[in-house]
């Protein structure tokens, strides 16, 4: 627990010098200080995160240049460039730490950089961030983590400049990283012709009553997948028949009002606020946020998509809030949504302590992420997380083989 303090209390002291005082001296290096133990915690850590375990038991089976050919490409699962660069650094290195540090480097920079150019309170961003999707990011999702990495380098030319053939650019290597990334990437570049009003908050509330009353009426859309590739319309019918991320029907009303305000509600005040202010690309991605958690009411794998916009979903939250508090003014919409904040924090929090008897929870904490282990902690440390990664089940690295 002690890493993870470490990082809560520098982000903490940024926000009071520097978020709230105003002070500027020192402020980019304190900001890059703590991007980099953020950094070093993540690429320290060990065997932290269901998904990076299956990331190690996949990279100690790739080949190596030696042993590969590229017309081998298509009997793997993974995207193309994700088993090049598995095989390029297994070959270079012949450790997995090495890949986990070339995709966590790419993610904190871009992130930091993202963070620090859109928001005049990035400590805040980045404490809030921290708290409700850091830990995903860094120990879980590798793959769609660098996928995440290049969209937001795209989207950086969209808010400087509107500079769409710039973000097609930028953001094409996501769609060789992630499968998911290909649904962003169409999503985004054509909502760069719409600006957010009323009758789009208004259609995404009708939208959303169709979704939740009727949840399997968009299943047969997924097929569609098939025309573009059968890979995508397998992976996607497996996420439809996971258990976790299957069809999601909501069996109760108490079970709905979280994901509403946080993922509706907020959303699209967020929205249309920004809209009004002229700041259309915030208004933009945060409706696109908004969107897809219509969609996830009725299909939990759109969460998946949510997260290449939910950087800017919270730093849209942050702008608002950090702005009032600096001029010590308050509005209805600022209550709103510090209270969402409130809610967005208490959700993954109650998650990593939990009650449910689960195979991740022991004595009531999830072990999936605490306590934090590195490299450095004793192999005794480790037995019981090994014991439960080694029993999840994982997806296989190649296709079966069409031989008889």
């Amino acid at each position: 627990m002690g890493a993870y303090l470490l990082i809560l209390i520098l982000l903490v002291l940024g926000i009071f010098a520097f978020d709230i005082k105003g002070q500027k001296k020192k402020g980019k290096e304190y900001y890059v200080l703590c991007i980099f133990f953020m950094w070093l915690i993540s690429i320290l850590s060990y065997k932290i995160g269901i998904d990076t375990y299956s990331y190690l038991i996949n990279f100690n089976k790739m080949p190596y240049w030696s042993n590969f050919s590229f017309s081998e490409l298509n009997d793997y699962y993974l995207e193309p460039i994700w088993v090049i660069l598995n095989i390029s650094i297994k070959s270079i290195f012949d450790d997995f730490i090495f890949l986990r540090i070339f995709c966590i480097t790419l993610l904190d920079l871009s992130i930091g950089f993202l963070i620090y150019k859109l928001s005049r309170y990035p400590f805040s961003v980045l404490l809030l961030l921290y708290l409700v999707l850091w830990i995903h990011l860094n120990f879980e999702i590798l793959r769609q983590s660098c996928a995440m990495t290049f969209y937001f380098w795209g989207c950086l030319a969209l808010f400087k400049s509107n500079d769409r053939k710039t973000f097609l650019l930028r953001a094409l290597p996501m769609i060789l990283f992630h499968k998911t990334g290909i649904a962003i990437y169409i999503l985004t570049f054509i909502f760069s012709y719409i600006i957010i009003t009323k009758k789009w908050i208004i259609s995404s509330y009708i939208l959303f009553i169709i979704s939740v009353s009727s949840t399997f009426i968009f299943s047969n859309a997924l097929t569609l997948i098939n025309i573009y590739s059968s890979d995508y319309g397998e992976l996607y019918t497996q996420y439809m028949e996971n258990q976790k991320e299957g069809i999601n029907i909501v069996k109760n009303l108490y079970g709905m009002i979280f994901p509403f305000i946080l993922n509706i509600l907020i959303p699209s005040l967020l929205s249309y606020y920004y809209s009004k202010k002229s700041q259309y690309w915030l208004s933009r991605l945060i409706f696109l946020y908004l969107l897809l958690g219509v969609f996830q009411f009725s299909f939990v794998i759109f969460k998946r998509l949510m997260q290449y916009e939910q950087i800017f979903y919270l730093i849209g939250i942050i702008n608002l809030l950090m702005g009032q508090v600096t001029r010590f003014k308050c509005s209805k919409l600022g209550i709103i949504t510090f209270i969402g904040v409130i809610m967005m924090i208490y959700v993954p929090i109650s998650g990593y302590i939990s009650k449910d008897k689960n195979e991740f929870v022991i004595n009531g904490m999830d072990i999936r992420y605490f306590p934090y282990t590195s490299i450095f902690t004793s192999q005794y440390e480790l037995i019981q997380r090994n014991r439960i990664l080694q029993n999840q089940p994982r997806r296989e690295l190649k296709k079966p083989s069409n031989d008889n």
